[in-house]
């Protein structure tokens, strides 16, 4: 398997570990508090990626029906120009998830569950990217 990011190709040893246990410890630090992706990769690339990482025939259990990447993370925020995230930010815009593209317009309002974001600001205070009142913390990583 090859995974594409613009003209350039990723292969089979060139991605991330396979981690079976991946989907069992999101799901039991979403029970905890708040799970986050933050990238700068654009949503076509961090589709791909993440769909390869969450390729099971079940959910967080074995028995468990499969569910989407994106549902294991409370936000998720691609396009993020870090470090420019974290000081002065850009334009928080929606991302279609059928087509990869960015939604006409400016995001304005509280963040929603299961909305794909780009771009944004992460606040000084520590409350991640203009979340509403009760949302905490951030989970940051990666393979790059």
């Amino acid at each position: 398997m090859g995974v594409g990011r613009g003209d350039a190709r990723v292969s089979e040893p060139e991605l991330p570990m396979f981690q079976p246990k991946l989907p069992l410890l999101l799901s039991r630090m979403n029970e905890v508090g708040k799970v986050f992706l933050v990238t700068n990769s654009d949503y076509k690339y961090t589709n791909k990626i993440m769909t390869y990482m969450f390729d099971f025939a079940h959910g967080p259990q074995p028995g468990s029906p499969p569910r989407p990447w994106q549902t294991y993370f409370d936000m998720v925020v691609v396009d993020a120009r870090k470090p420019l995230f974290f000081s002065e930010g850009t334009v928080l815009r929606q991302v279609d998830k059928t087509t990869g593209h960015l939604k006409i317009g400016t995001h304005t309002g509280p963040l929603q569950h299961g909305i794909v974001y780009s771009g944004g600001e992460c606040p000084t205070d520590p409350l991640p990217v203009r979340m509403p009142p009760g949302a905490a913390g951030a989970l940051t990583g990666g393979w790059r």
